[in-house]
Formats: C-alpha cells, sequence, structure tokens
C-alpha cells in the first residue's frame, strides 16, 4: 500500500490534489496504527501543501503525537498555534483549547487552565467540551484562591438538571470534592458536612467519595472535634477505594496531628511511625518522622529521639523542616551526652 502511495507521487509530485492524496495515505496508516508513518506523511502534508485546508486537521494530528508521547512542551506549543490560528477550522480550534486544558491541569499551572477554560467558553459555548470547561474553570478558580468565584461555578454544576446530563462525565465525582474545599478554606464547616452528605446521597458507591470525606475530617479536626476526625480519618485509611494513596497517607499523618494536640504522645508516636512505615511518600513521610522525633522527646526519650532526628536528616535532607531539625538535635544531642 505504502509503495504504491510512492510510486504515483513520484510519477506526479505535482498531482493538483496532493493534499488529499497526502491525507488519505496519512489516515490509511493511521487506521492501521502504523503511526511513525502516519505523522511522516502528515509532516509532509503541512510542508508541502501549507495553505491546504486539511493542513490544520494534519497539525493537530501531530500534536496529538507529541502528547500522546509525553513531550508535553511542544505539543502545548501546537496547540496554542491551531487554537489561535484563523485557518484552523472551529472543530480543530476547539478540540486544541480543549487539550491545552488537560496539558495544563497535568502541569498545575492554573492561571493557564484558566485562560484556556475561559476561551473555549467565550469562543464556542456550545460546544462538546463546555461542561468540562467549566469545572476545571472553577477548579483553576480554586487553586487561585478565588473561592467565591470557584463555589458559584461549583454550585451550578451541583443543580438537579446538571446531575441528570453530567453525572457520568469521570470528573464530575471532583466536583462535590473541590465544593466541599472552597467550604473548608472559607471555615464554612456545616456546609462542608452538607455537601459531603450530598455526594454520598448521589452515589454512596463513588470510588471518590473518600476524597470528600478526608476535607470533612479536616474540618472536623479545625473544630477541635477530634474523636470524630480520628472516625474518619481511620475510615479513609481503611477503605479499599483510598488504601495505600497519597490521601490515606495524608490521613495517618492528619489522625497522628489530632493525637499529638490533645499530647498523647505515645499513641501519636505510633500513628507518626505508621505512616513512614506504610506509605511510599515522602511529602508525608518526612514531616510524620520529624514529628515522631517530637513525641519521642515529649516523653524524655531521649536517645530515640537523636537517632529519629538523625534518620530524618539522612532520608530527607532537603525537607522544609531540616533547620528545625538539627537544632533539635542540638539540644537532643546536649541531654543525651548528659547520660
Amino acid at each position: 500500500m505504502n509503495q504504491a502511495y510512492e510510486a504515483l507521487l513520484q510519477k506526479f509530485p505535482k498531482v493538483d490534489n496532493l493534499d488529499k492524496i497526502l491525507d488519505e495515505w496519512a489516515l490509511i496508516n493511521y487506521e492501521a496504527e502504523q503511526f511513525d508513518k502516519s505523522d511522516e506523511i502528515f509532516r509532509r502534508l503541512v510542508k508541502d501543501t501549507p495553505d491546504s485546508e486539511l493542513a490544520d486537521n494534519a497539525r493537530l494530528s501531530l500534536a496529538e503525537s507529541n502528547l500522546i508521547a509525553g513531550k508535553l512542551e511542544p505539543a502545548a506549543k501546537a496547540f496554542d498555534e491551531l487554537q489561535g490560528d484563523p485557518k484552523s477550522d472551529e472543530k480543530v480550534q476547539q478540540v486544541s483549547l480543549y487539550r491545552l486544558i488537560e496539558i495544563n491541569l497535568e502541569l498545575q499551572k492554573w492561571d493557564l487552565v484558566d485562560k484556556f477554560s475561559k476561551a473555549l467558553l467565550k469562543r464556542f459555548p456550545k460546544n462538546e467540551y463546555a461542561a468540562f470547561a467549566q469545572f476545571h474553570e472553577a477548579e483553576a478558580a480554586l487553586y487561585l484562591n478565588q473561592m467565591e468565584t470557584a463555589q458559584a461555578a461549583l454550585l451550578k454544576l451541583t443543580t438537579p438538571d446538571k446531575l441528570e446530563t453530567l453525572g457520568e462525565e469521570p470528573w464530575y465525582p471532583r466536583v462535590w470534592v473541590l465544593l466541599a474545599e472552597t467550604y473548608f478554606r472559607q471555615k464554612k464547616y456545616k456546609e462542608v458536612t452538607e455537601t459531603v452528605d450530598r455526594f454520598r446521597s448521589w452515589d454512596p458507591d463513588s470510588p471518590f467519595l473518600y476524597q470528600a470525606e478526608e476535607v470533612l475530617a479536616r474540618s472536623l479536626k479545625n473544630q477541635a472535634k477530634f474523636t470524630e476526625a480520628r472516625k474518619v480519618f481511620q475510615q479513609i485509611i481503611d477503605s479499599e477505594n483510598s488504601r495505600r494513596t497519597p490521601t490515606a497517607a495524608k490521613c495517618q499523618f492528619l489522625l497522628a496531628e489530632t493525637l499529638m494536640i490533645q499530647e498523647k504522645f505515645k499513641e501519636a508516636l505510633l500513628a507518626y511511625l505508621q505512616v513512614d512505615i506504610q506509605y511510599k511518600f515522602p511529602e508525608w513521610q518526612a514531616p510524620a518522622l520529624y514529628q515522631a522525633a517530637m513525641c519521642h522527646e515529649a516523653l524524655n526519650e531521649w536517645p530515640q529521639a537523636q537517632k529519629t532526628y538523625q534518620d530524618y536528616l539522612k532520608r530527607f535532607p532537603e525537607h522544609e523542616l531540616v533547620p528545625q531539625a538539627k537544632e533539635r538535635l542540638k539540644v537532643v544531642d546536649a541531654r543525651t551526652n548528659k547520660k
């Protein structure tokens, strides 16, 4: 098949419908999952017939290939050029904006998520990606600390008609999680509980429910309802859906924090050590190990505190608590050397 097209174009290199022939040839390879060959032909189409109405689709396919290969920077550059090119047809512009939202979500560049979500909704308000853009515009607002904006947008996505039309979207359960988070950050703890209850009523078996319950547990902790908070934290830790996740590690750490606040140092020590032993997430293991050393200090267990600080400094030399740990270790060393 490829040889036939090659022979045709060698015989008629200036054929009038070169772009259509190249597009057909590229698509045949694409459907046969010969993606490298397909990309090669699309590049030829863009180079040899740059003014063709098919060139934007070829450029889009090449950008998609970069995205699939994890080449986010060249993919983002290509999608940005396509969405801003008046020669791109509307569908190509819409897909390019959608991909730019996805890429910047992965990179957590919330200002760009906001920018491209807004652009998609303004230019193509009825497009198939509108709800996706609305949700991620709200998510960006949350992480940009625009709480009221985020909250208003998320509430619009929880109306009965949206529940019916959007409930099957893979991102939809996150609406409830982020809405609860907006209330948490505003210290509206009653509304956090109500939001998590609404989520639970809507889908009690959701594999994402634990993420909303984690927000609920933090709100209980902030209200000094430590026993209730620990109960919810433990439920999340034990849940099949959250087991061994970063959220479970975070909950184990926060559970330990409630015990530390109440000066239950032996229980807190064990809870902190469980973070380090059971999970492989340094962002929670490091502070847990530091706090475990603090518990040893509170219990006058100076050799153990010394060993734990040393372990922490060896394993997490770049962590933000390193300066404090070094100061505490000096104190502990002095106490240990006296014995």
